[in-house]
């Protein structure tokens, strides 16, 4: 049950996050409650601008490149082909997830997961090198 105490209220990052690796298990389910929330408000405001724009644009959404793409993932979480189910192939491609490694670390585990996400946005190697070679100077920061 959420605490509705919760809701709404100023959550510091620091204590958020150490409650997600908190090993009480009621602070954790409490933090990623306060997680969903705030993903799920931020979703629906991202498509509703979305939805805004396009009818103030005279665009149809479902052919806008957001309604081409919702319809192809959600036609993806009912795709049952092959060893594994829609919803796990979407889990997969959210996570960087590609062949026999585990789904929780990215194709390569000395790399970072948003490493295979801004391959799929396009960066060049060069580009996601000198990326990963600046998380790895910010994480000597203290």
């Amino acid at each position: 049950m959420i605490n509705k105490n919760m809701i709404g209220k100023n959550i510091q990052p620091r204590s958020l996050l150490h409650s997600l690796w908190s090993e009480n298990q009621e602070d954790r389910i409490e933090a990623l409650t306060e997680l969903v929330i705030a993903l799920l408000m931020e979703v629906e405001a991202l498509r509703s601008v979305h939805l805004e724009a396009c009818r103030q644009t005279n665009v149809s959404a479902k052919d806008s490149l957001y309604g081409k793409a919702y319809y192809e993932t959600a036609l993806l979480t009912h795709n049952s082909a092959g060893p594994s189910g829609g919803i796990e192939k979407l889990f997969s491609r959210y996570v960087g997830y590609s062949g026999s490694q585990s789904i929780f670390y990215p194709i390569d585990k000395s790399k970072l997961r948003e490493l295979v996400m801004l391959g799929r946005l396009d960066f060049t190697a060069e580009e996601i090198e000198k990326y990963n070679d600046e998380v790895e100077f910010v994480g000597t920061l203290t």
